[in-house]
Order: C-alpha cells, then structure tokens, then sequence
C-alpha cells in the first residue's frame, strides 16, 4: 500500500518563477503592442488560450486573478493571489501582456 501525497497530475505550485518579468514587455513587442493597441482583444484570447470563456477577465470581478490563479497552478508557477490582485491593480496592462509571454512560453 501506498501513500498518496497529492492529486494525481496536479503540478505543486510555486516550483519555477515566470518566464518574464512583469515590466518585460519590451523583450516582446508582440504581446506589448497588442496589449497597447487592443487591451480587450488580448484579456479575451489570455482566457480562451487557458480553456475558459473569452469574456472571464472582462465580465467577471476577479476574473483576471483567477486565470492567472489557474495559469499558476497548472505549470507550477511561483505567486500568491494577493500579489497577483496588487499587479491588476496597479498595472494590469503589463499584467496581461506577461500572461500571454507565459502562455506562449507553455505553449498554449
């Protein structure tokens, strides 16, 4: 008999930090312009690329805290949801161009 420990398949979060800083929106132009130019059209395709409907982080309060919860949780991602409500708050363009870096850095 065996002792289980943890959910199986489930990541334990807070292994690995983010691909990207918060502020390295200039190492993708990419993900800067397109959070520049069309911040609603970039929110709308950061929740279809995680499985969920495009109009979470637009509609939902808290909704961009919970995708970026479960972006953390999946791939094993250093971060608290009070830090992670602090960067919405204070910068959620930047938070949501290193969101898409983070997705394409998983491959979604």
């Amino acid at each position: 008999m065996s002792v289980i420990t943890s959910q199986p398949g489930h990541v334990q979060q807070g292994t690995r930090e983010m691909s990207s800083g918060l502020f390295g929106c200039l190492g993708d132009i990419k993900s800067c312009c397109y959070g520049y130019f069309c911040m609603p059209c970039l929110m709308c395709s950061n929740a279809s690329r995680l499985g969920e409907h495009q109009c979470v982080s637009i509609c939902c309060p808290g909704g961009q805290v919970a995708l970026r919860t479960k972006l953390r949780t999946q791939y094993g991602i250093q971060g608290s949801i009070c830090s992670d409500s602090c960067a919405v708050a204070f910068c959620g363009a930047c938070f949501e161009c290193q969101t898409a870096r983070e997705l394409d850095h998983v491959g979604l």
